[in-house]
């Protein structure tokens, strides 16, 4: 049968033949996908759909480009059993090499360029076996392919292989990962792990008259690069824990002796280097409950106590943070509220400061130099669908507040709803973060508008723009959408217009809507 889509009664959309499947798979020509982007004045992609059996099946996809070129993907599916299916897809696509997207690139235009995607879950005897694998031919890939979806702002891939046994008294892991970075030209000197095996022995009570426990990890990884410093090390830790409860006070007392070594330095057998420390932790923590008649509050005071000897590292390699323990005597102060109010609501509220001794104390992974710890405000709720939360470091040393993240959703009825999110970072070397995210959202009938700004509050400029508007009328809806983004260190703005279909859920970009592109 032929179709017309009519829009207030009048014909935005006409097609010859059209079809919807009844049945849930079958043999056939998949519903094509045409229009136009910032690279190409027409794309279109026609997918092939076949059946090989009950439980596998292939797509084939055409891909055209008025721009760019031409491709073919193929997509195979199947399904072992309930619980164990792989998707595999290989996107192959040949490149005119001449679009003005290519200048002030790092590389050469390049012709062949290619995606190879998949994932999967398997169970082989007592192992579960998790498959994610998304490589592409280029760190440009992305940006160019996927230039009117999220995908183009990665800044990374990661493709994993990971087998984990999980048994009652241990648990198993071997990790395989590699990293394709998409902010390099070259990717020989990005750190892998490959491979990664880690042992846990549970936590175990010792003997039945004291509460004493003992727990094991050994995390044993393979680092590698092309280019760059490269070992394997085994880092191993026993933590050995008493654990003692006296009426609403509680007591946990740690010795952690920990051994790491790294061998085959650089591919040298016979270089070798060791670390041995023994870090105490003490945790002392009283909880008081309070019931009232909409609400429950728990209020939890706790100090901890944590040691870290120093130990000779200078001459160990450099890979992440657990190569460089920094010498620490700190003492933590914390304050917990959590307050359970009526209809799922809560609110959670943490305050909490510290004195680290040694001159150094650590906010994430980031040493400063200093005795007292920035005072930390933390705020999670969400009470009648107002939801909220901020993270803020008050620094007592640099007297201004180093770091803020801020989000607050404010919905005036259940048709309007406003969020604003407030960022602000500022480090001892004056690297500076300040911006602000604002979206709203707003219902009338079939309508939907959705609309956010990224505003740069440091450098004095709108960083992104998004807006969508949708007809809904549930069994088929129009929406148009336009993004406009900003790249300050180019001085280029992409911006593109999308009109869409959407017919009993499958959708239709439509040609005439125009993307300007990079400008």
């Amino acid at each position: 049968y032929d179709l017309t889509f009519r829009f207030f009664d009048i014909p935005v959309f006409y097609s010859p033949y059209f079809t919807y499947p009844t049945v849930q798979r079958k043999t056939g020509f998949l519903t094509p996908e045409f229009g136009r982007d910032s690279y190409n004045n027409l794309f279109f992609k026609f997918p092939y759909f076949y059946v090989i059996d009950d439980s596998s099946d292939i797509t084939a996809t055409v891909d055209f480009r008025s721009g760019q070129g031409e491709g073919l993907s193929l997509e195979y599916r199947k399904k072992f059993s309930k619980k164990s299916s792989l998707t595999g897809e290989i996107f192959y696509f040949r490149d005119k090499g001449n679009g003005g997207w290519w200048e002030g690139r790092e590389t050469t235009p390049l012709e062949n360029r290619w995606r190879i995607k998949g994932k999967g879950y398997f169970k082989w005897k007592d192992f579960d076996i998790y498959a994610n694998i998304d490589l592409p031919s280029d760190p440009y890939f992305y940006e160019d392919f996927y230039n009117v979806s999220s995908l183009r702002y990665l800044s990374y891939t990661k493709s994993q292989i990971l087998a984990i046994q999980n048994k009652k008294n241990y648990i198993f892991e071997i990790n395989f990962d590699y990293i394709y970075d998409l902010s390099s030209p070259t990717n020989a000197y990005t750190l892998q792990r490959f491979p990664e095996v880690r042992f846990y022995y549970k936590k175990k009570r010792l003997l039945k008259e004291i509460p004493l426990y003992l727990d094991f990890l050994s995390v044993n990884t393979n680092f590698y690069r092309e280019e760059g410093e490269k070992a394997i090390r085994s880092d191993n830790a026993v933590n050995i824990g008493f654990y003692n409860m006296i009426g609403d006070l509680y007591n946990t007392l740690e010795i952690i002796p920990r051994y790491t070594a790294y061998f085959f330095i650089n591919g040298n057998l016979r270089n070798s280097r060791y670390r041995s420390l023994v870090q105490l932790k003490d945790t002392l923590r009283y909880s008081i409950y309070n019931s009232f008649e909409k609400f429950s509050l728990f209020t939890i005071p706790q100090i901890e106590f944590n040691n870290v000897p120093a130990s000779s590292q200078g001459k160990l390699p450099f890979f992440d943070k657990e190569d460089r323990l920094r010498e620490k005597s700190d003492i933590d102060i914390s304050l917990y509220n959590i307050a359970n109010i009526d209809n799922d609501s809560f609110f959670r509220w943490e305050i909490s400061t510290g004195y680290a001794r040694k001159g150094i104390y650590f906010v994430s992974d980031t040493p400063y130099k200093g005795y007292w710890k920035p005072f930390k405000n933390s705020i999670l709720f969400d009470i009648n669908d107002f939801h909220g939360e901020q993270l803020l470091y008050y620094d007592f040393k640099l007297g201004y507040i180093t770091r803020s993240i801020t989000s607050l959703t404010i919905p005036f009825n259940k048709n309007f709803s406003y969020t604003i999110t407030h960022s602000f970072d500022k480090g001892q070397e004056e690297k500076s973060l300040h911006q602000i995210y604002q979206k709203l959202s707003a219902r009338y009938k079939n309508f939907l508008f959705e609309g956010s700004l990224l505003n740069n509050i440091k450098d004095g400029y709108t960083q992104q723009k998004r807006v969508k508007l949708t007809y809904d009328r549930k069994c088929w809806s129009m929406s148009i959408k336009y993004i406009e983004d900003y790249n300050v260190d180019s001085g280029k703005t992409f911006s593109s217009v999308v009109l869409s279909i959407d017919i009993l859920s499958t959708e239709y970009k439509i040609p005439f809507i125009q993307s300007t592109g990079y400008k």
